[in-house]
């Protein structure tokens, strides 16, 4: 059952998503594969780019969000991928605070 629920909402934010979310969500998985830093940048004028280091994308209340730990904080915080303008690589390198038991933590609260 839960196949089929995570095929539908797969097919349903593939029909509701543009070019640019495609672009944001495959950039997006890759730096999490490769476990590297990104450069956020958000699609509402006057915010600040965000570096962070993306830990995990998944659904929440039907809308797909990336968990991630800011850069300079070493939080862990929410990002609704519809938000996100752009993912740019970071050069600099970013150990992260966080482990896979910690974003599972992170999901129980």
């Amino acid at each position: 059952m839960r196949l089929k629920k995570a095929l539908a909402q797969d097919f349903a934010l593939e029909a509701s998503m543009g070019p640019v979310q495609h672009q944001v969500i495959q950039s997006l998985q890759e730096a999490i594969a490769a476990a590297r830093p990104l450069a956020l940048l958000p699609g509402r004028m006057g915010e600040r780019p965000q570096d962070v280091f993306p830990h995990r994308l998944v659904f929440v209340d039907g809308e797909l969000e990336l968990i991630a730990e800011d850069c300079r904080g070493q939080y862990l915080k929410q990002f609704l991928v519809c938000d996100i303008r752009e993912a740019k690589d970071v050069t600099r390198p970013y150990r992260p605070a966080y482990f896979p038991h910690d974003i599972e933590r992170f999901f129980e609260r």
